[in-house]
């Protein structure tokens, strides 16, 4: 996922160039533009529905509630 490479680099090339993680993830968001902070909200926002569907843990829920109200 680009959006995760991203965020990943970022944060090694901040620790490594002696910023703090929270110096560095500001860094990160000041370069990103007003926009482009809620578009990678959103993004790992659907990458995390995508790993939570791929779990099966919303079919391991929704049987339990189906026997319960059985």
């Amino acid at each position: 996922n680009v959006v995760i490479a991203l965020t990943l680099s970022s944060l090694v090339g901040g620790l490594t160039a002696g910023l703090s993680v929270q110096d560095t993830i500001s860094s990160f968001e000041g370069g990103l533009g007003g926009g482009a902070t809620i578009a990678l909200i959103y993004a790992m926002l659907g990458a995390f529905s995508v790993a939570i569907s791929k779990s099966g843990i919303t079919h391991i829920l929704s049987q339990a509630i189906i026997k319960r109200l059985n």
